[in-house]
C-alpha cells in the first residue's frame, strides 16, 4: 500500500500576504505520480485555494513550468518525491501561489512586431533545417526568464531570452521581411554577446547557439 509523503509549496497572494510562506501537504506515493497530479489532488482534496496553472497533458503546453527544488521542471513530466520544494517560476511577478503574470507578453509582441505581418508571401515553401526546427519546440512556459542572469521583469531595455527565441524562428522563417536581427538588437540583445551563462530551455533548445547568436549575426 501506498504511503503519504510530504511535499512543501510556496504560497502567496500579494493582495493579502505580506511575503510568501512555504506550507506543507501531504499526498499519496503512487507510482509516478507527478508534481501536476500532486496540485490537482492537493487541491481537490486538502486546499481548494490552492492557485496554479496547467492546459492539457499531452507534453506540449508549457502553463504548468513552476521551480522544482529550485529549477524550472514542467509539473506534468517531474515526478513527486518526498521533501520536494514547489514554487512559481524565478524573476515574473506573482499573481498568486504559482500563477505567474503572462499577460504583457501581448504588448511585446505588439510593441516590437514579433509576429508575422500581414501579406507576408504565402506561397513560399516553408523550408526545415535543424535551428529552425528545433526553436518549433518552445512551449511558451516561460522558463528561460527564470534563469537568464540579465533579465528583469519590466526592463524595456532587454527583452530576454524567451522573445530572443520568437524572433529568431521568423528569422528562419522564409516569409518573413522583416530585419529581424535590428529588431533583437532594440530589444536588447547585445547585452548576451559577453554573457557567459548558458541559457536554460526545459524543452532542450539550445537558445544561445540556435537563436541568439544567429541574431547576434554570427554563424554556427
Amino acid at each position: 500500500m501506498a504511503e503519504n509523503i510530504h511535499v512543501e509549496i510556496m504560497r502567496f497572494d500579494p493582495k493579502t500576504d505580506p511575503e510568501p510562506v512555504r506550507r506543507v501537504y501531504s499526498v499519496r506515493n503512487e507510482k509516478k505520480n507527478t508534481v501536476l497530479g500532486a496540485l490537482l489532488t492537493i487541491r481537490e482534496h486538502e486546499d481548494s485555494t490552492l492557485a496554479f496553472r496547467y492546459g492539457c497533458r499531452c507534453k506540449h503546453c508549457g502553463l504548468c513550468a513552476v521551480r522544482v527544488d529550485g529549477l524550472p521542471k514542467m509539473a506534468c513530466r517531474t515526478y513527486v518525491r518526498n521533501g520536494m520544494l514547489i514554487e512559481p517560476l524565478g524573476k515574473l511577478p506573482v499573481l498568486r501561489d504559482l500563477v505567474t503574470e503572462r499577460e504583457g507578453l501581448l504588448t511585446i509582441y505588439k510593441k516590437h512586431g514579433v509576429f508575422l505581418e500581414e501579406g507576408a508571401d504565402s506561397d513560399v515553401p516553408l523550408r526545415e533545417d535543424g535551428m529552425g526546427t528545433s526553436l518549433k519546440r518552445c512551449l511558451d512556459c516561460l522558463a528561460c526568464f527564470s534563469t537568464c542572469c540579465n533579465y528583469e521583469h519590466g526592463n524595456a531595455g532587454f527583452m530576454g531570452p524567451y522573445f530572443f527565441v520568437k524572433t529568431a524562428q521568423l528569422l528562419f522563417d522564409p516569409r518573413d521581411r522583416q530585419d529581424r536581427r535590428a529588431q533583437a538588437k532594440a530589444m536588447g540583445i547585445e547585452k548576451c554577446r559577453t554573457c557567459s551563462h548558458n541559457c536554460y530551455c526545459i524543452n532542450g533548445i539550445d537558445i544561445y547557439r540556435h537563436a541568439i547568436m544567429k541574431l547576434l549575426g554570427n554563424d554556427v
